[in-house]
């Protein structure tokens, strides 16, 4: 039984309500409405599963009188059973399992032969698709299958490097696949690196081993861009429509996506939100139309000015910026971030576009209290375009990104920064050293200092990303050390 389901069969048994659940347990009913729905459990591990389990048993006990109370020892066994083993989380998984095969050169179709799943299989769980009905039989054979492939001195190193352990912990094939196992199914970083800056690095190892991979070319085929129509209404959308809760926010979305794909409007398009997404990024439906609309309006050739919700854990944060790797590769994406993020029990969304704004919040994280308000009136459009203004004077770039037309500023830049360097200690710009760049082929690293670095894609296509971002600037740093 799903873990949702059977915490709905407790509930039902005792019986209690979703509100009396969540305060007895001390979690928020925004993340109690995720675990009943389905859309999020929690790690078998984690303080909020101990809480919901004491909860469920509180409430059994003080409503005991309608049958026999449940028992912690019952309970537990049974979400436990029903959880993914140790809460595997699979984007980190399918990261790591990328990075391992791309460190000793296996392709998709080795790993299918030498462990007896099908190619498309693997494909999909690299890709977060698919996901293991048994992770550890699953996780066993391709560490045994990698450690067999991992038998020369400078295989030995780069694995070593990845997982950071000695090379000397990697002698035997044992070594090796008991490594390589605890590597892809560990919740944190391995052993010898620091929680913090482990992660980090991994984090950042991760988002760069998606930017050496990316080809723009072979992006535009997947998704049939070239196919996308955009058209034009001559007819100018009025009037105003209020929307409510985690449906009305999706509605509101797609909505502000098409009215400003039809408009005749060429100006840039400014957005911003702290607003949860977990909950409509699990709505694969919902997910495929905001793409679709999203690249209707970058075909239009309108530009996106963004601002990035950076207030989240760092690996949150770069799995985030993953997933608009694609889209800033179109070069009409200019990212943003607030330094101070604002400190409030509301959460606000906000959309600009030529013809058309959507303004909304919710309170506490929970979007069913969320309130949208999507206008092409004059005054509306006055009153956000006063708010733009006022937002995105605070904001910062998160990065700067040169692509091949850009040619001659980008290297007006570097020479300013290489010749501030100069001045401010003496320095030279220091690249990250090949044997600390075995994972890509495509991309180098540069630092100029403590200020700034330089990632460099040399094809498909060409892009230089300038990153000023001082957690991020942290991580890659890390990969120096």
């Amino acid at each position: 039984m799903k873990f949702h389901n059977l915490l709905k069969q407790y509930m039902d048994e005792i019986p209690c309500t979703s509100r009396e659940l969540a305060e007895i347990s001390q979690l928020s009913d925004a993340t109690l409405s995720r675990y009943r729905s389905g859309a999020r459990t929690p790690d078998a591990e984690s303080q909020e599963l101990e809480n919901l389990i004491q909860g469920l048993v509180a409430l059994s006990k003080n409503k005991s009188g309608k049958g026999e109370p449940l028992t912690y020892e019952d309970i537990k066994t049974a979400f436990t059973r029903a959880l993914p083993i140790s809460g595997v989380n699979k984007d980190l998984y399918a990261s790591r399992l990328s990075l391992l095969a791309k460190v000793l050169n296996i392709s998709n179709l080795q790993l299918a032969q030498k462990t007896g799943y099908d190619p498309s299989f693997i494909s999909r769980v690299l890709s977060t698709e698919r996901i293991p009905a048994d992770y550890d039989s699953f996780t066993r054979n391709i560490s045994d299958y990698a450690a067999e492939v991992c038998r020369s001195v400078q295989l030995k190193d780069a694995l070593a490097t990845l997982i950071s352990v000695s090379t000397e912990e990697l002698e035997d094939t044992k070594q090796r696949s008991n490594a390589i196992y605890g590597y892809l199914l560990s919740r944190s970083i391995p052993h010898n690196e620091g929680k913090g800056a482990g992660s980090n690095r991994e984090a950042v190892r991760n988002f760069l081993t998606k930017l050496d991979e990316f080809d723009l070319n072979d992006y535009m085929k997947r998704v049939h861009f070239d196919k996308v129509k955009t058209i034009t209404s001559p007819i100018k959308p009025s009037g105003g429509k209020q929307y409510y809760g985690l449906e009305g926010m999706k509605q509101a979305e797609l909505t502000f996506l098409r009215k400003t794909v039809l408009s005749s409007s060429t100006e840039d398009v400014w957005e911003y939100s702290n607003l949860p997404m977990e909950e409509p990024a699990a709505d694969p439906k919902f997910s495929r139309s905001w793409m679709m609309g999203l690249a209707m309006m970058l075909k239009k050739g309108l530009r996106l000015n963004i601002i990035h919700d950076l207030n989240r854990p760092f690996h949150e944060m770069m799995i985030g910026l993953e997933s608009w790797i694609p889209l800033y590769m179109t070069g009409l994406i200019t990212p943003y971030y607030l330094e101070t993020e604002p400190e409030s029990d509301y959460q606000h969304l906000f959309r600009l576009s030529g013809e058309v704004c959507l303004i909304g919040e919710c309170t506490n994280k929970d979007l069913s209290t969320a309130f949208f308000c999507l206008s092409s009136g004059k005054e509306e459009l006055k009153g956000a375009l006063k708010r733009r203004q006022a937002l995105f004077a605070k904001a910062l770039p998160l990065m700067d990104i040169f692509f091949e037309e850009d040619k001659k500023a980008y290297e007006e830049l570097i020479i300013k920064e290489t010749q501030a360097l100069l001045d401010e200690n003496g320095q030279k710009p220091e690249v990250l050293p090949n044997n600390k760049n075995l994972y890509f082929k495509n991309i180098s690293i540069t630092r100029y200092g403590a200020r700034t670095v330089v990632i460099s894609k040399s094809n498909a296509p060409e892009v230089h990303f300038v990153i000023r971002h001082p957690h991020l600037l942290n991580a890659i740093f890390s990969l120096y050390e």
